[in-house]
């Protein structure tokens, strides 16, 4: 589970919601850790591909590492997803409830602009 309030507070500068992470090339690295990726074995002259399970606390340290650059939906989006996985219903409530508030606190300047 995260801190809710850290994910809430504005960001310093200008614009209250920090920087688009559309170019940023963590945020890039932070979708690639969500995507599935597969791995192949070999056993004698046998080979198979196994998927490799997503480590869903690495994609929220990530995020955690994002939180202070913007506040973007697609950031939260990710980061309800990894709660979902590591925490089940109460996760998505806890997701849920931070993109809810980061609305209702940060609408007219968050990313991507709507």
């Amino acid at each position: 589970m995260i801190d809710l309030a850290l994910w809430l507070n504005p960001l310093n500068g200008a614009n209250p919601s920090g920087e688009d992470l559309r170019n940023d090339p963590a945020f890039h690295e932070l979708e690639r850790l969500t995507e599935s990726q597969k791995k192949v074995e070999y056993e004698g002259n046998n080979k198979s591909e196994v998927e490799v399970p997503i480590d869903w606390d690495s994609v929220l340290d990530k995020a955690d590492e994002l939180r202070s650059h913007g506040r973007d939906l697609r950031l939260l989006v990710i980061v309800t997803r990894a709660l979902t996985h590591n925490g089940a219903l109460a996760g998505l409530a806890q997701g849920l409830t931070l993109i809810a508030q980061t609305f209702d606190r940060h609408w007219d300047t968050m990313h991507p602009a709507l």
